[in-house]
């Protein structure tokens, strides 16, 4: 049985409250290494349910909103989903336009996730793939000098992955679906959306160099979810500043994972979220180390908002 399989079966054992986080679970177990006479690998598992800190509604023109990032401790940027024009929301803590910004080389075919860098340039993943058939997937890279503006005109990252050779590959197959990106160490790293029918729970990661052009998406591991869509198909992800924290989330589960090296981000340790919401997060962020920010998707009179937690309590 591989180490990923046995971390599947870990156990629960203890309870405790914290601050916006009530900690249900937490599992520790010793994996021994194939090499008997190296150290054992020790992964630790915590699971949690936790209640958001609403901040506020977001405009009504950001009505589905699919990615955000931060941009000064106090603002952050957000879009709508497919089918709005190619702008950006600046938004103040409390959900409130500060102003917006356009790409002029956009049509925003499918903005999923926005993700930055040390230097406070912005990512945006023009990566959707709800059937796994595009071959035009895109992400833009705005200089952060150029967000002081109201337009400005993206450098362009042309996207291919590796192992897709079917446009759409077959319905068992269908995980090449996009809606999750963090910027680590001059890469973009990409989380699969799980579209497969029957629907397994899998997200897939993928790497690319964060420069203009044509760059091929390397696989590089994959990460067991929930086996229910709600619960286990990604939408969002986050990475602190440190690079140190990442966090995927889904409509109702977040996984923050922590000492890991280098990009081997599934091997270190993770602590598991039930987030107690009846809408559906669709993006998350850090400010800093211990805060994360969240936004969901509007749905009738709920959601639409923007919210934050703490994970260090």
């Amino acid at each position: 049985m591989s180490i990923k399989s046995l971390l599947i079966c870990l156990g629960v054992i203890s309870t405790l409250f914290i601050a916006s986080c009530s900690k249900t679970e937490m599992v520790m177990d010793t994996i021994p290494d194939m090499d008997p006479d190296t150290t054992s690998v020790e992964q630790i598992i915590n699971s949690y349910t936790m209640t958001p800190n609403l901040l506020g509604a977001l405009p009504i023109s950001v009505d589905e909103s699919s990615g955000v990032a931060v941009y000064t401790s106090a603002s952050y940027w957000t879009h709508n989903d497919r089918g709005d024009k190619a702008i950006l929301y600046l938004v103040d803590e409390t959900g409130t336009k500060l102003r917006e910004f356009e790409i002029t080389n956009s049509d925003n075919e499918d903005w999923e996730d926005l993700a930055t860098d040390s230097d406070g340039n912005l990512y945006v993943a023009d990566t959707g793939n709800n059937d796994n058939d595009r071959q035009d997937l895109r992400i833009y890279i705005i200089p952060s000098v150029d967000l002081i503006n109201t337009t400005g005109v993206a450098s362009v990252i042309n996207v291919i992955y590796e192992d897709q050779i079917a446009f759409p590959p077959s319905s068992t197959n269908l995980n090449y679906d996009v809606e999750a990106t963090v910027f680590l160490n001059g890469f973009i790293y990409m989380f699969t959306r799980d579209r497969t029918m029957p629907f397994v729970g899998k997200t897939k990661l993928y790497k690319i160099e964060a420069i203009p052009g044509t760059q091929t998406a390397t696989l590089i591991s994959e990460f067991n979810t929930e086996n229910n869509e709600n619960d286990g198909a990604i939408t969002g992800a986050g990475m602190s500043p440190s690079g140190e924290v990442l966090s995927i989330v889904s409509n109702t589960r977040m996984w923050v994972f922590k000492n890991y090296q280098e990009d081997e981000f599934f091997e270190g340790d993770i602590d598991i979220y039930t987030i107690d919401t009846d809408t559906k997060i669709e993006a998350v962020g850090f400010i800093d180390e211990c805060t994360v920010v969240f936004s969901d998707e509007k749905k009738g009179n709920r959601g639409g908002n923007l919210y934050n937690s703490n994970i260090c309590n």
